[in-house]
């Protein structure tokens, strides 16, 4: 490697360039978190409360009773 290609590569001694500093630091950054778009839906995961257990069946009918619930995944 010659001394001009190690000089445009090297990042020691460099201070990286931070994008959007001003706007997290004032709140104003938009986070996906933040998005609400028309129609929308959200998601939930439900992890079995017993590590390494054996699912043997899954009974959903509440969930799916459930106002404002469009589906209910399982795998």
């Amino acid at each position: 490697m010659t001394e001009t290609t190690a000089k445009k590569c090297s990042v020691l001694n460099t201070s990286p360039v931070r994008k959007g500093v001003p706007e997290k630091a004032t709140g104003q950054a938009k986070y996906t978190g933040d998005i609400s778009l028309p129609g929308m839906l959200y998601g939930a995961i439900l992890h079995s409360p017993i590590a390494h257990a054996k699912i043997l069946n899954i009974d959903v009918s509440r969930a799916k009773k459930l106002p404002g619930v469009k589906a209910v995944l399982t795998n």
